[in-house]
């Protein structure tokens, strides 16, 4: 009879330990899906966040496009090979042997 109560009290030992563990482990399994919850939310902030900047960045290179086919370059490419005839006229009077 003795033997059978130190086997149920071990079993109970082993129970109640058992026990504790199934509830930190439920506390850990909750905590872990908080966690991921909240993650999953932080992910779908950056996604809209990333959208949101990808588009602007769209709009923004469509007003740039706009504005270089709009103001053309052909004058500025003029202005250059006029300004480098200039110096090379310069330095060419400056470099000129003297008589």
């Amino acid at each position: 009879m003795t033997m059978t109560k130190d086997e149920t009290k071990v079993q109970d030992e082993i129970l109640g330990n058992m026990s504790k563990g199934l509830d930190n482990l439920k506390n850990l399994g909750i905590a872990i899906r908080d966690e991921t919850d909240l993650q999953v939310k932080l992910l779908d902030n950056l996604e809209n966040e990333v959208d949101t900047g990808n588009r602007k960045l769209r709009t923004e290179t469509g007003r740039a496009e706009h504005i270089t086919r709009d103001t053309g370059t052909c004058w500025l490419y003029v202005t250059i090979c006029l300004l480098l005839a200039i110096l090379v006229g310069l330095l060419s009077y400056h470099f000129k042997p003297k008589r």
